[in-house]
């Protein structure tokens, strides 16, 4: 699949007490727009292959106030109650926790700083078991929700109509199909609409490897989701010059790709993807090794972009290439913001996993406080939704590339790790930031859905 999303986020620089913790000052400055960070510009569109690097100003999101009154399901006098909904069990356990890990972090931390307009915010969490994502809406309908946030489900189309009809908002890490990526009721950080699609990787790759694109090959899960992923990537990447000699789908549960391999390697595949998620990713590259073939393009997306691809991979992973809009981990350092995700999801649980997906939960929850503190006391829904639709230009403090969330159009900016020595290392571009291009996001031919709508 391919996720993606954008943030931005400033914070009153106030210290208050949760969860036994204590905000720093650095640490309020730096969602206060106190610090710069590595990130992509709102500013004027760059050229292909050209990097920015300024962070855009951020605005203050959590802090006290005086904001009163009962507007609205969930809103009090003193609170704010928001849902949330992953896939922590099912047939792939924890699939999404480290989502819901970010959501919870961001909710304790802007508490911590007063919360929004001085109302706490309440957070309740949903629970799919990977296929019940209806269920799941169903009871975020009925739990007394002011909106939905952060939300990480790899088959969302079944609950994107519940939450609609129920007048739920939704400000989700990402989304996955057309229904929800189209809904009326949804704004997310990082845009994936039905109907275009970000080819600024695959752009980058067909300039770098240009035999290799048209012997392209592409595995993935037999869901509607990646059905439906894989019908776009396909339809897109072709505006890019890539010809795909090889597509198949394999089950959800105990696939073996031993065949798919072999298949692989008979149509003389040079370029391969995996769209599911990183324990399949990893084993088709064990089998690839164990064959010897060593493809020119091996490359993941932002949910293979985990410590788990390395471990579980292990040398089979060198050279694989993810694609990534959100700061990577190792560059920390020039993001205030990511420095706060991080020390925010370890309390948590200590034992927390930063990964990238994660990233854009925490940036789900950064618009959508930064949407409802300009409510004030006046709360609601529909004033939700067209302050959310006001933000034209995202960037999360400089914790992942610009975008226009408001709009909902994707972003034109990418970058590429690679795993060398057991480890992410940038790859493309050189130095930190995203390369840029309006050509990078492509409409595409067909019918690709629409979204969940009143």
């Amino acid at each position: 699949m391919r996720f993606r999303v954008l943030a931005v986020l400033a914070v009153i620089a106030l210290l208050a007490a949760a969860c036994g913790s204590r905000v720093s000052d650095k640490d309020a400055a730096a969602v206060n727009g106190g610090g710069s960070a590595s990130a992509t510009t709102a500013g004027p569109a760059t050229t292909a292959g050209e990097t920015t690097t300024a962070a855009a100003a951020s605005k203050g999101a959590c802090g006290p106030g005086k904001a009163t009154g009962a507007t609205a399901p969930g809103v009090t006098d003193t609170s704010i109650t928001i849902g949330t909904i992953q896939d922590i069990t099912g047939p792939r356990p924890g699939l999404m926790l480290a989502p819901q890990q970010a959501t919870e972090a961001f909710v304790d931390y802007c508490n911590s700083l007063g919360g929004v307009n001085g109302r706490k915010l309440v957070l309740q969490k949903y629970d799919t078991a990977l296929f019940n994502d209806q269920q799941a809406a169903t009871q975020a309908c009925a739990g007394g929700n002011f909106a939905v946030v952060g939300q990480a489900v790899a088959i969302d189309n079944t609950g994107a109509q519940v939450l609609v009809d129920c007048n739920l908002v939704s400000v989700p890490g990402f989304t996955a199909t057309a229904e929800f990526g189209g809904s009326e009721l949804m704004v997310q950080p990082l845009p994936n609409p039905p109907g275009h699609y970000a080819i600024g990787g695959a752009r980058y790759l067909a300039k770098k490897f240009p035999a290799a694109v048209k012997k392209a090959t592409v595995l993935y899960t037999a869901i509607d989701t990646t059905r439906f992923q894989v019908k776009r990537q396909v339809a897109a990447f072709a505006q890019a010059g890539w010809n795909y000699v090889y597509k198949a789908e394999f089950p959800a549960v105990s696939a073996d790709f031993a065949p798919n391999v072999v298949q692989i390697k008979g149509a003389g595949g040079q370029a391969w993807n995996l769209q599911g998620e990183v324990t399949d990713f990893s084993r088709v590259l064990s089998l690839f090794q164990q064959q010897g073939m060593n493809l020119p393009i091996r490359y993941g997306g932002q949910q293979d972009y985990t410590q788990q691809l390395i471990d579980l991979a292990g040398t089979a992973a060198e050279g694989v290439l993810i694609e990534d809009t959100t700061v990577p981990f190792q560059e920390a350092s020039t993001s205030p913001e990511l420095q706060l995700y991080l020390k925010w999801i370890k309390k948590v649980d200590a034992a927390a996993q930063p990964t990238a997906l994660a990233v854009q939960s925490w940036s789900a929850a950064l618009l959508f406080a930064t949407a409802l503190k300009t409510l004030g006391s006046d709360v609601t829904g529909p004033r939700l939704l067209d302050a959310l639709h006001a933000i034209k230009v995202w960037n999360g403090n400089g914790i992942q590339a610009t975008a226009n969330p408001g709009d909902n159009i994707p972003t034109d900016c990418f970058a590429y790790l690679v795993v060398k020595d057991a480890k992410f290392q940038r790859y493309f571009p050189k130095k930190p930031g995203f390369s840029c291009d309006p050509k990078n996001v492509v409409q595409l031919k067909g019918d690709f859905g629409t979204g969940a709508h009143r």
